[in-house]
């Protein structure tokens, strides 16, 4: 008779360093799409800026804050799976708890229910709030204020 080995194959190795990658690129995709976004946006202010000789009102640089941006791009950030990113299991626990799937149902609760529905979890604590915090902030989904440009969008 064969004895079972409890140590990892290497096919399990490159499994696990495979699912690893996949999650990394998918953060890097995010951040890239909000650097695109800032891109676009400081491009179209320098151009509005050159063509009016630098005298652009405070108020015409809200203007072009989200025109870059297509939904269709906006709508493919937010409907990526809470999963892919960095959520450690209590997190996605309770986030699957409060039937919150994609990152627009969490901007939602975030935004507009100040995290209510999360707050009422037992077992939900600060270090939880922390760790949904530091993956998004790491994601370029929040800023320092706590503010996302994806905020528009939902």
């Amino acid at each position: 008779m064969t004895q079972h080995s409890k140590n990892k194959t290497p096919e399990d190795e490159l499994r696990a360093q495979l699912s690893a990658q996949t999650e990394l690129v998918n953060q890097l995709t995010v951040k890239n799409m909000a650097l695109e976004y800032d891109n676009n946006r400081l491009r179209s202010l320098l151009y509005e800026s050159w063509r009016n000789k630098g005298n652009i009102p405070p108020e015409e640089v809200d203007r072009y804050e989200l025109t870059p941006m297509l939904l269709e791009d906006m709508m493919k950030i937010l409907l990526q799976p809470v999963y892919k990113f960095d959520f450690n299991n209590r997190v996605l626990f309770g986030l699957c708890a409060v039937d919150i799937r994609t990152l627009k149902e969490l901007l939602v609760e975030i935004k507009i229910f100040k995290m209510h529905h999360l707050r009422r979890l037992r077992g939900f604590g600060s270090k939880s709030f922390e760790n949904v915090y530091d993956v998004l902030h790491q994601n370029g989904i929040l800023d320092e204020n706590n503010d996302s440009y994806l905020f528009e969008f939902i």
